[in-house]
């Protein structure tokens, strides 16, 4: 769903969202729609806060013995938005801090929330997956 930022500029924006489609990659599939709710408002010099959580459940392959396998993903989130214009001179006035890292830059006059479920989703996938037998095999 792409927000238009019109539509926070008076009041938070309440966000209930069902994703069917997401490139997480070639090996990690959405198993049912991810779900998003969440909230969007307006801060200073149109800063888009957005808190809220997402539940997913994908399809994962084990690196060891390559059975493909579900993962159930819940995600709170608490994300800063700030629009490309702003964010350079910022860039440029000072250094980057730790609080810096979790902002980011949304382009244009709206927010692609399903572009912010796939960058949280793929944080969170493990780079070398395995499955529950042989995540047991490591824990014995």
């Amino acid at each position: 769903m792409k927000v238009p930022i019109v539509r926070i500029l008076h009041s938070p924006l309440k966000i209930h969202e069902l994703i069917e489609r997401i490139d997480l990659g070639s090996d990690v599939k959405l198993v049912e729609p991810a779900v998003l709710d969440g909230e969007m408002s307006i801060g200073v010099g149109y800063e888009i806060h957005f808190k809220g959580h997402i539940s997913a459940t994908v399809l994962l392959t084990c690196v060891r013995c390559l059975s493909k396998f579900k993962k159930q993903f819940e995600i709170d989130f608490k994300e800063t938005y700030l629009p490309e214009s702003l964010s350079v001179t910022d860039a440029r006035e000072k250094e980057l801090s730790k609080e810096d890292l979790d902002t980011f830059i949304y382009y244009g006059n709206y927010i692609d929330t399903s572009e912010i479920v796939r960058e949280l989703l793929i944080a969170e996938i493990p780079l070398y997956p395995l499955c529950p037998k042989c995540r047991a095999l490591d824990n014995s």
